[in-house]
Order: structure tokens, then C-alpha cells, then sequence
């Protein structure tokens, strides 16, 4: 059998180490090398807790159809999240993370990358709070979501130039955008707090270095 540094033992001849107390199931890896696709069948109701912090194991985590909590945490992979309803705190460090609901949304959700984009899309009949920001890249919001904006949306510069541009829905249906044209000034970041039809689950949507889309699905 397979072993590692770790103490985990390969007990399942597919390079996982898995083992059982009480109700808590955990799967770890043993070897680095994996190139295959490992597919995981749980129930709908179960809670989920996926960390990977390795280097060596970038491969794309695909989560989809569960119901309950959802708490991921990586460094390197790229994130799906399909047809999950939440409650849900996923965060990656370079992964970019694409997430689609398609119903029921149980809050909080909060979707974090650093230095990968975020790119989301909801049902046009969600009801959620949500806030976007991110520090070095642009807000995109569909226009049919019909976002209701907070007007206490600031915007905060420090030293260096460039054009800021922000795009947001506004109460009445339609879309706004506005520049801050030549300005001195780097953001520090660009948020928006608003409502989806009339407010619901708090969303929280966030990219420090790249872009965060809001879609409707």
C-alpha cells in the first residue's frame, strides 16, 4: 500500500487515504502525482469541507446539486460550484471560481478569490443582498437583475493614475456606468452593496485582483 510523510495510508488502492468518526467522513490525498479524475458521491444534505493548500494539486474542484453547507478553501484551484443552494464560504488564493444557482439560495454565501476572477450567475427571481468589490479589477452587473444600489458606494484612490470605469443596475431596471476619467489616483477598491428583489440571502462576491461578474442565469 501506498503511504506518505503525511501518515496517511493509500486504503482504498486509489491513492486516498479515507477514513470514518461518527458522522464525519474525510478523504485525504497520499500521493502528489494525480492525473485522473476522481469523482465523489455524497448525499444531497451532507456538509462539505474541501482545504487544499498544496502546490502539487491544481486540479479544477467541481462542486454541484448539494443543500447544505459548503466551506472550501484552496490555493491554486480553479472552482465550479453548479446548482448548490448554500449556505457556502469558498475562498482560493489563484483559482478562479465560476458559480451557478439555480433556485433556492441559502445564505450567507461568500465567493473570495484573490487573484483569480469570480464570475456568478443567479435566477432572475433570487432574492439576495449582495456585495461586490474588488481592488484591481472592474464590477460587472447584468442589467436584468435589476439590482437596487445603496448610493453610499464610495470609491477610494491612493497615488498613481489611470481610468476607473463602473458599471451597476439601478433601482428603476435600467443600467448605469460612470468614469472617473483621468484621475490620479489607484482604487483601493470598488464595492457595491444593493438588493435583488427586494433583498435575501447576504451574498458576498469578491476579487482583489481581477474582475467579479454577476450574471443572471
Amino acid at each position: 500500500r501506498t503511504v506518505s510523510g503525511s501518515g496517511f495510508t493509500d486504503n482504498t488502492g486509489l491513492g486516498f487515504d479515507v477514513s470514518t468518526q461518527g458522522d464525519e467522513i474525510t478523504v485525504n490525498t497520499v500521493t502528489r502525482d494525480r492525473s485522473a479524475i476522481l469523482t465523489i458521491k455524497v448525499p444531497q444534505n451532507i456538509k462539505i469541507s474541501f482545504n487544499n493548500s498544496s502546490s502539487s494539486n491544481q486540479s479544477e474542484i467541481i462542486l454541484k446539486n448539494l443543500k447544505n453547507e459548503i466551506e472550501v478553501s484552496t490555493s491554486y484551484n480553479k472552482i465550479k460550484l453548479e446548482n448548490n443552494t448554500g449556505p457556502m464560504n469558498v475562498k482560493t488564493l489563484y483559482g478562479s471560481i465560476d458559480a451557478i444557482f439555480s433556485g433556492e439560495i441559502k445564505g450567507p454565501v461568500s465567493i473570495v478569490s484573490v487573484y483569480g476572477y469570480v464570475d456568478v450567475s443567479l435566477p432572475a427571481t433570487a432574492k439576495a443582498n449582495v456585495e461586490i468589490s474588488t481592488s484591481y479589477g472592474k464590477l460587472y452587473a447584468a442589467e436584468s437583475l435589476k439590482i437596487a444600489v445603496e448610493k453610499n458606494t464610495e470609491e477610494k484612490t491612493s497615488a498613481s493614475s489611470g481610468t476607473t470605469y463602473l458599471s451597476y443596475g439601478t433601482t428603476n431596471g435600467g443600467q448605469g456606468a460612470f468614469s472617473l476619467g483621468n484621475v490620479t489616483g489607484v482604487r483601493n477598491s470598488d464595492s457595491i452593496k444593493g438588493k435583488i428583489n427586494g433583498g435575501g440571502a447576504d451574498m458576498i462576491l469578491k476579487s482583489n485582483y481581477k474582475n467579479v461578474y454577476l450574471r443572471e442565469k
